[in-house]
């Protein structure tokens, strides 16, 4: 396109967690972090040659691939993701589209997605400004708690693993504090 000098737009497709990762997704979010990185590099580098640079961050798409997914998650990343209100594929694609005729770096169309945009950006142009600060701040408080919640999970699976107990998911608890006061209660 540069050496040709055609005007155009370069779209890539990231995910959520191309932002921030969980528990299950070692071998997937490292992609999509390559990927921003990519789309940041080329947005700063063709903005000179009128080549326009997107990059979208979809959450969960129902899709028969992410039906199959779910079938060899590990039961910590299903609880986790277990309240993912998730997307329809044409949604997801009329808000990407969307985002790119308005001239949109960072694609975000849900509330997670616009916090951990605001919040993580980085030395990426803001979308909103104002709002973009309340969503610092929102994405800021959600890392914490969104922290904390894998890590209650992995702690309380440790635990049961290496006392052989039995492991299904209703079994588990939904807040850190009973986690911590079961562990306490039989250590």
């Amino acid at each position: 396109m540069v050496a040709q000098g055609v005007k155009g737009r370069i779209m890539f497709t990231s995910s959520v967690l191309g932002y921030f990762s969980i528990v299950g997704y070692s071998t997937y979010s490292p992609g999509k972090f390559a990927l921003r990185g990519l789309a940041e590099a080329l947005q700063s580098e063709f903005i000179m040659y009128g080549i326009s640079v997107h990059i979208a961050f979809p959450g969960t798409i129902f899709t028969p691939g992410y039906a199959e997914e779910n079938k060899v998650k590990h039961k910590i990343t299903l609880k986790i993701e277990e309240r993912d209100e998730g997307s329809q594929p044409g949604m997801v694609a009329a808000a990407v589209l969307k985002g790119v005729e308005r001239g949109k770096f960072h694609i975000t169309y849900d509330f997670i997605g616009h916090a951990f945009r605001a919040s993580t950006r980085g030395s990426s142009p803001g979308n909103h400004g104002l709002m973009d600060q309340l969503y610092v701040f929102v994405g800021m408080v959600s890392c914490y708690f969104s922290s904390q919640f894998p890590k209650s999970q992995m702690l309380w699976y440790s635990l049961q693993s290496r006392r052989g107990a039995g492991l299904s998911t209703s079994s588990w608890s939904n807040t850190p504090e009973s986690i911590m006061s079961t562990c306490a209660s039989k250590d």
